[in-house]
């Protein structure tokens, strides 16, 4: 997946440790330009075959190939939301791979004419079986901010000494 946005950018990853995700943007770089550099050097590993790798792989290949195809804002990805769920089951990338996500909505900011934002993201985290929270927020402000601080927090709950498990993650993105 392209995990794009500009300007340098670092997170901690599910260990703690410190992730780059985001390059430069040069003044001779158009946001485009980037996104079609950075999408060869950084796709998403999915040779775990989990589902959320595969969700965000698919995600993103379809809204990039829109992205950098766009001319006007009568394209019909404009128009369109796009939904998808997908079940995680101890995948220790979860919270890194939303802090990409949410990088690469960043990114698609940059282009003209052009807005992406997250409509809502739900997180349903279950201990022993027994649903214990299912979180929604919707209408996020300030993306980065705003979704990653709830992705952490989810992640957080993950202690597989005391059973946590996060087992859903629901995102709804909107093209306008």
């Amino acid at each position: 997946m392209d995990q794009t946005a500009f300007g340098p950018d670092s997170r901690n990853d599910h260990n703690g440790q410190a992730a780059q995700l985001s390059p430069t943007l040069h003044q001779d770089e158009s946001p485009t330009e980037l996104l079609e550099l950075y999408s060869e050097d950084n796709a998403v590993d999915t040779s775990g075959n989990t589902s959320l790798n595969a969700y965000l792989a698919d995600l993103n290949r379809s809204l990039l190939h829109e992205l950098c195809n766009l001319k006007s804002t009568d394209h019909p990805i404009v128009k369109s939301h796009i939904s998808r769920s997908f079940v995680v089951r101890q995948d220790c990338k979860l919270s890194r791979q939303t802090f990409q996500l949410i990088d690469w909505i960043s990114a698609a900011n940059m282009l003209p004419d052009l807005r992406a934002e997250i409509i809502s993201c739900t997180v349903k985290v279950e201990r022993d079986r027994r649903k214990a929270k299912v979180w929604t927020t919707k209408r996020l402000c300030g993306l980065k901010d705003g979704l990653c601080r709830e992705a952490v927090y989810a992640w957080n709950w993950h202690k597989r000494a005391a059973g946590w498990q996060c087992v859903e993650l629901r995102t709804l993105v909107s093209m306008v």
